[in-house]
């Protein structure tokens, strides 16, 4: 238990199939693509609950976790360019600090 140590983190291709757990991950059992700029990312050890910190940057002009969509073991994350349009980010990075 160590309260500032990330608890998760990927690096996957929204735009490939890049399912699975993706190019590298730590604490994570799966990524599910829900539609264009929209995944699931599932954890290995799930959080205490739905209130954890997620950091989510891509190569996009945004990426941010879906607002309520967040569960103890499964993150949402969309991305969308600078026209506010959702798109498959090429690189996406997502770290996550909480209680489990």
């Amino acid at each position: 238990h160590s309260p500032g140590v990330a608890k998760g983190w990927v690096k996957f291709d929204m735009s490939g199939s890049d399912s699975g757990t993706g190019s590298s991950s730590y604490n994570v059992t799966g990524l599910t693509d829900q539609g264009t700029g929209d995944w699931d990312i599932t954890w290995g050890t799930d959080f205490s609950g739905a209130h954890y910190s997620i950091t989510a940057t891509g190569s996009e002009f945004h990426s941010a976790e879906r607002s309520g969509a967040s569960a103890a073991g499964v993150t949402t994350i969309n991305a969308y360019n600078s026209s506010h349009a959702a798109v498959d980010d090429g690189r996406m990075h997502v770290t996550v600090h909480g209680d489990q």
